[in-house]
């Protein structure tokens, strides 16, 4: 396919994406399920980046895409791990990402839930190859991440159709989730074919620094070292996959806080807990304070409205930013803590449950697993796992239960699925994904739409909750 049928900046490409861009839909994935090579500088890369990508890697990898990253020192230890491992794929998906099968309709949402086993496989075909940027010391030597307080932090980008034409861009997103779409971004962007003046000024710079950065020069004192060989010297550092910046030199470490230690009589606490507990389930907030965030007023208003009316259903439709994981998270506490829910079901995209998880349990103090594969099985949010007993998410007896949307829409899955209800919350995020083909009324129903119409038909929810920050 390639770029051969786009024109000019704006047909369909635009040369510069901003705050209200929509980054992923309008750029990256239109770009890349259309190049043949894509070659990255990236200060931080996890997973996660092929995980929203996965519908464009879709087409990208059965045609024969091959990715080239240069990234910071600070990696996912798992990332990391996995890649060091043998994939384990079976042979049916080899061959759709090879191109040498016909493609299932969930190949996306495939490689968006086994997103590391997918990077592991690349690597070892030889079709994901990753370099790290670190500084280079007085004796010519890579300075190992952890002695030194640079970084390595260039967000170049250069897609390849592999017909001789090319899209170079530059800006200040990484490729990682929250680089694509949940942080606020911007880059300039130009084509090949846009002229030859503004082809040399920007886009073929793009190309010359990443291409010396590939061949060991990242310049100004900077040197890159392959992946493989800068864990065995052990050259980087290791952080969680939600990839936080590294500290600030000047940042002084907090000092322990030392508390006393009261000892109080067990059965005056045993008496004053019952009567906490029966004021929480008798009084509307209780879940706001019990929590650990205090809400926005609008927040307040959203909560009281929707357990006014509960079991009423509702769709949380504010505009990005506005908090609408809080408006949902504070309607599951409220009605699990006053008993008018007991088995809650969280469908959300793959790419934002480590988002959904933190949130839940840093701001609501809801502890919630997510459901990683039956190799993996439950995932808590301080990274630790639990095998599951069964193996089927579908009836984990969890209070609140995480699952990616993208699993749970399925062929293979949805029986299951169907058979483990009534819930008595069923929540979807970025419900605008649930839609009919072509945006018309008598549409197809897409995958996810087509389940959530055989859950009502069921009666699979007393309650169903909707969150969407797209126009419906």
């Amino acid at each position: 396919m390639g770029f051969a049928d786009f024109g000019g900046p704006g047909q369909p490409i635009a040369g510069f994406y901003g705050a209200d861009a929509d980054l992923l839909g309008d750029f990256y994935l239109p770009l890349l399920e259309r190049a043949r090579r894509y070659d990255r500088a990236s200060g931080y890369f996890t997973s996660w980046g092929i995980a929203v990508a996965a519908q464009g890697l879709a087409r990208f990898l059965p045609g024969g895409g091959a990715v080239r990253l240069v990234v910071g020192a600070q990696l996912d230890s798992e990332d990391v791990a996995a890649i060091e491992t043998p994939a384990d794929l079976d042979e049916a998906l080899v061959d759709q990402l090879s191109g040498n099968g016909s493609l299932d309709p969930d190949l996306g949402d495939l490689i968006a839930q086994r997103r590391r086993e997918i990077l592991a496989w690349l690597v070892a075909e030889g079709r994901c190859h990753i370099k790290v940027g670190l500084r280079r010391g007085s004796d010519g030597k890579p300075i190992p991440a952890l002695d030194d307080p640079n970084y390595f932090h260039h967000k170049l980008g250069v897609f390849d159709d592999g017909g001789g034409r090319l899209i170079a861009f530059s800006g200040s997103g990484n490729e990682t989730w929250s680089g694509w779409v949940g942080n606020s971004e911007s880059f300039s962007v130009v084509a090949s074919w846009w002229g030859d003046a503004w082809w040399a000024a920007q886009g073929a710079e793009v190309v010359d620094q990443i291409e010396r950065m590939w061949q060991g020069d990242a310049g100004g004192g900077w040197m890159t070292v392959d992946l493989p060989e800068a864990v065995r010297d052990k050259l980087v550092k290791y952080a969680p996959g939600k990839m936080p910046p590294p500290r600030e030199p000047a940042e002084k470490p907090e000092k322990p806080k030392v508390l006393p230690v009261v000892k109080t009589d067990p059965t005056v606490v045993e008496g004053r807990l019952a009567d906490v507990i029966d004021r929480l389930r008798t009084q509307v907030g209780s879940g706001i304070r019990t929590a650990g965030v205090e809400p926005m007023p609008h927040q307040v208003s959203i909560l009281h409205r929707a357990i006014d009316r509960w079991p009423r259903g509702h769709l949380y439709a504010d505009e990005v930013g506005l908090g609408k994981t809080i408006e949902v998270g504070l309607t599951v506490r409220e009605a699990v803590v006053r008993g008018l829910a007991a088995r809650v079901l969280l469908l959300v995209p793959a790419a934002v449950i480590g988002q959904w998880q933190e949130e839940l349990a840093e701001k609501l103090a809801l502890w919630v697993p997510s459901w990683d594969g039956p190799t993996v099985g439950w995932r808590w949010p301080d990274y630790t796992t639990t095998d599951p007993s069964d193996g089927d998410p579908w009836i984990a007896s969890h209070p609140v239960t995480l699952i990616s949307s993208h699993l749970a829409r399925m062929r293979r899955n949805r029986e299951q699925l169907l058979a483990s209800g009534p819930w008595d919350i069923v929540a979807v995020d970025e419900a605008h994904h649930a839609r009919r083909r072509g945006g018309k009324p008598d549409g197809e129903p897409n995958l996810l739409l087509s389940l959530l119409h055989d859950m009502f038909a069921r009666e699979s929810w007393r309650t169903l909750l909707l969150a969407t920050a797209t126009p419906m």
